[in-house]
């Protein structure tokens, strides 16, 4: 039997509905061993859109964690596609924190499959480019689609979020991916919605995430 674990989900983002939604959605699927916190950024923009934003990201995320580090979760899940502070915020508390980019990506590159990622916003090809290169997976990317529609407004509107999302899937797998990631905590749940494709595994960036992050609290379970 494993004792509960304390599991984060850190949104740099400042909107507390997103929290909200992500929350309902680990709450879906966590064990019954994970208990769920979450927590939301005070300052920062309300979604993050770009690379300014990102920036910005980062140095709330150290903030965050510096206020955490006199009683730190077992593990945090930082919610925002580009990983922003992950890890100053592992130095500084010690514990696992899961980025949803990082975990989502070694999930479809997984068997040494090629990918492609999928999310809102125009400003995110480059920035997760580069972000795949550094991961050292640069040859399994097949493509990152971006689509005109930022995540905030994605979730804003879930039927245009499902078409577009959709469409730009099917351009990754016309490319040859056989993994597509549908990235962002703006459109965190809406992969389960889409249809399956064959010879393609859909998958959703908190969904990897919160495996990643249940995979590392088991793993420090056995080590204690």
């Amino acid at each position: 039997m494993v004792d509960a674990r304390r599991l984060l989900i850190l949104n740099p983002n400042t909107s507390a509905a997103l929290t909200a939604r992500l929350l309902a959605r680990a709450r879906q699927i966590a064990p019954d061993w994970v208990a769920l916190e979450a927590l939301t950024a005070e300052e920062g923009p309300d979604y993050i859109r770009d690379a300014e934003d990102l920036a910005r990201a980062e140095a709330t995320v150290a903030r965050m964690a510096g206020r955490l580090a006199g009683a730190p979760p077992d593990a945090i899940l930082l919610a925002c596609f580009g990983d922003p502070g992950v890890e100053a915020a592992s130095r500084a508390l010690g514990r696992p924190v899961i980025g949803m980019a990082a975990a989502s990506c070694a999930a479809a590159a997984a068997g040494g499959r090629p990918f492609s990622l999928v999310t809102g916003g125009r400003a995110w090809g480059p920035i997760l480019e580069d972000f795949v290169e550094r991961r050292g997976l640069g040859r399994r990317l097949v493509s990152v689609e971006t689509l005109e529609m930022t995540g905030d407004a994605l979730s804003a509107d879930p039927s245009a979020a499902l078409e577009a999302l959709g469409a730009a899937a099917e351009a990754g797998a016309a490319k040859g991916a056989e993994a597509v990631v549908i990235g962002g905590a703006g459109v965190a749940g809406l992969a389960s919605a889409m249809p399956p494709r064959e010879g393609v595994e859909i998958l959703d960036s908190l969904d990897c995430a919160l495996a990643a992050a249940f995979k590392a609290l088991e793993s420090a379970q056995g080590k204690a």
